[in-house]
């Protein structure tokens, strides 16, 4: 009937599936089956006609009717039940219409024997039979029939649609599209929005009413009443199944199991003849069998195993603020509409913590009484909305509101205008103390820098704590829109208890982070500064550049790094990845802050310049081409440098990226240290790989504040 063949759908350049012919039967019953995102809906969009392939055709014959349902549509306010209803029978009413119009004309005119007037009395009869064969003077029967049948009583007729619950709404739409009897039947979630007596009516209907049907829905007992045949859309391609769900998930099961035992031996046939000619190659006695063999091997078809999306779905709330004892109190509440009263004398407390559900049929007050607590309506009676309560709300029709045209992000930004969620970094270094502000565009909207002066080790977290409230209310920044504070340290985190166990350029050693915990009233988050510094390098990557390995060598008082494989930062067992700086480049050298002789830090370190040479680094470089001293100390630099990125290449076979304030100062001298890592080099390759990093000052501040912005953007 419905014929669908090589259809391909495309979003930019990702097809989000291909290849995909089969074809829609008189008395199929459809279950089109998936994950979120898969093209169930697409799908039922392309067979309507709504959404064009990007190649493909879907066949449709001219007197095949087809029938849409889609999971979101805008319903509306202007009309009673049944004058809505009634618009299904649009086509009959323009026909009456024009019947009408018809035998007034045929009323007025006089020329009787002309050729127009007997053409004009045919096409009057042939319309007038057409009506009465569809049910003309009888579609009001049909109407009541259809709408009682799905719970609506006579006196719910001529009551305003905008009185009902979107579940009600839906019942109403859903009646207008089995009214008009289309030929195939595409319902995208219908049980979305039914109480149980209603899915029933429905299912029998289906079942012994409907043509062809094709629906989408997650109501595994409903697909499994109502379906004949199941379609899934896995990883861009179908698998028709003639068969109900239950059976479907079964079979699939069975097929892939026959695949992979399939898959295995043959993989296992392909191993011993590849060994058989590998052992027997160079024998001239088994010079035929090997040939045999060759040629066996060149006409084997590779069995392949269908993909498997083993996507899953990650959800993480962003931490509120403590709310009082009791969020929602309600007391003697009522609603009604007129002379309707929905509900009356809802007296409840909800206590914090508890996971409450309103359940009850379609119609019943559930959405109304969530659009009280909302302040959505007006009500009587008492409602209380506890101290400090947040309140999310995720609407019935929340699909409605969302604009088609704006981006994921766009729409996220879009929504927090006048609630701007916020993050803050802050570093800790030898000497200094650096606030940022960064919003969900990651754009810097505050930066400040402060010289450190401290006697003991916890005087560096009490200034901390001081200057983060004064830099927050110099900046005017809304404490409930701070998302959370980052804090970032050159030194090495134990993962499981949070505790810095080392930082030689802070002389830190054993710090229990729990102390700053108590007195910082946000939620907070320490790492690393090296690995701060690559992941906001990471972060700030498109989706494709993400996926690529790299190594990031992080430059600062201290050195320290990165490490990124197969699309994700790679921490190490113990979380102490990437501490480059400790990496031995000369034995028996210069002593590091760790104490030990040799490090990578005790030579490339910013605190090697200014320690040594007792000047500032923008000092340094200002006259380090008119200083024979300076020049000696950094080509050492650049020599032990070369020496270190040579290592990480050899361990990483990847691209290098040097980040943190040094790094700033590389640029003029890239030809340079490029040649000295060519010259270590065991494999003659050229050292183009090295490559200086977007943010070479600040990228310890955004690294830790992006953790909390990229963190609300994924859960929202």
């Amino acid at each position: 009937m419905v014929s669908v063949d090589n259809l391909k759908v495309e979003f930019g350049v990702t097809p989000l599936f291909e290849d995909v012919s089969y074809v829609i039967n008189k008395r199929d019953r459809i279950a089109l089956v998936g994950k979120n995102g898969a093209g169930k809906s697409t799908m039922l969009k392309i067979l309507a006609g709504i959404q064009a392939p990007t190649s493909g055709s879907v066949s449709v014959p001219r007197d095949v009717t087809i029938g849409y349902l889609p999971q979101v549509m805008i319903l509306s306010d202007k009309h009673t039940v049944m004058e809505e209803a009634e618009m299904a029978f649009e086509h009959i009413f323009e026909l009456q219409a024009s019947i009408e119009r018809m035998n007034q004309e045929l009323a007025d005119r006089t020329d009787y024997d002309s050729e127009n007037y007997r053409k004009l009395i045919e096409k009057f009869t042939h319309d007038n039979e057409r009506f009465l064969m569809m049910g003309g003077t009888n579609y009001t029967a049909e109407i009541e029939r259809t709408l009682m049948g799905l719970g609506f009583s006579r006196e719910d007729f001529n009551r305003p649609t905008s009185e009902f619950s979107g579940g009600w709404r839906m019942r109403i739409e859903l009646a207008k599209l089995l009214l008009r009897r289309p030929d195939v039947l595409l319902l995208d979630e219908p049980t979305n929005h039914l109480d149980i007596e209603s899915i029933q009516w429905l299912e029998n209907f289906l079942k012994t009413s409907a043509g062809a049907v094709v629906l989408v829905s997650h109501d595994r007992a409903f697909i499994n009443n109502v379906t004949n045949r199941t379609i899934e859309i896995s990883c861009g391609h179908i698998y028709d199944y003639k068969v109900a769900y239950d059976e479907f998930v079964v079979l699939r099961k069975e097929r892939r199991e026959q695949q992979l035992r399939a898959y295995e031996n043959q993989q296992k046939q392909i191993q011993d003849t590849e060994d058989f000619i590998e052992r027997f190659r160079y024998k001239a006695t088994k010079a035929v069998q090997v040939q045999s063999r060759i040629k066996q091997l060149e006409k084997i078809v590779p069995i392949e195993i269908d993909d498997e999306d083993n996507s899953a779905l990650r959800l993480k709330f962003p931490p509120a603020m403590r709310s009082g004892n009791y969020p929602v109190i309600c007391d003697g509440v009522k609603k009604a509409y007129g002379s309707h009263i929905v509900f009356h004398d809802v007296t409840l407390t909800i206590n914090r913590g508890e996971k409450v559900a309103f359940v009850g049929k379609n119609g019943e007050g559930k959405s109304t009484l969530v659009k009280c607590i909302m302040d959505e309506i007006p009500y009587e009676g008492k409602l209380t909305i506890g101290h400090n309560v947040q309140i999310g709300y995720f609407a019935q029709n929340q699909a409605q509101m969302l604009d088609e045209n704006l981006s994921v992000f766009d729409t996220i930004d879009y929504v927090a205008k006048g609630d701007i969620k916020m993050a803050l970094g802050v570093s800790l270094s030898a000497n200094q103390l650096k606030f940022l502000l960064s919003d969900l565009k990651q754009n810097v909207l505050a930066y400040k820098e402060i010289d450190l002066e401290y006697q003991t080790d916890s005087d560096v977290f009490a200034i901390t704590e001081e200057q983060l409230e004064v830099f927050l209310t110099e900046n005017h920044v809304d404490r409930k829109r701070l998302l959370g504070v980052g804090i970032t340290i050159p030194g090495v985190f134990d993962e499981n208890t949070k505790n810095l166990i080392l930082s030689p350029t802070i002389k830190l050693k054993d710090f229990r982070i729990e102390e700053i915990c108590k007195k910082i009233p946000y939620p907070l988050f320490f790492e690393n500064d090296g690995i701060s510094g690559g992941v906001a390098e990471w972060l700030s990557r498109d989706a494709e550049e993400k996926k690529k390995d790299f190594v990031y060598l992080f430059l600062e008082e201290g050195v320290g790094g990165a490490i990124f494989l197969n699309g994700a930062p790679f921490y190490g067992v113990s979380h102490r990845s990437a501490e480059f700086g400790h990496m031995k480049v000369e034995s028996n050298g210069k002593i590091c802050n760790c104490g030990k002789r040799g490090c990578l830090e005790a030579y490339c370190s910013a605190l090697r310049l200014s320690t040594e040479l007792g000047i500032t680094i923008d000092k340094f470089f200002e006259d380090l081409e008119d200083n024979p001293e300076y020049q000696k100390i950094w080509e050492d630099v650049l020599e032990h440098l070369a020496v270190g990125i040579n290592n990480l290449r050899l361990a990483f076979d990847c691209d290098v990226v040097l980040g943190g304030f040094l790094s700033y100062y590389l640029q003029p001298y890239m030809g340079k240290l490029k040649e000295l890592v060519a010259d270590l080099s065991i494999f003659g390759e050229d050292a183009e790989y090295i490559k200086i990093g977007q943010y070479p000052r600040r990228a310890v501040m955004m690294g830790v504040a992006w953790h909390f912005t990229n963190e609300y953007i994924e859960n929202i």
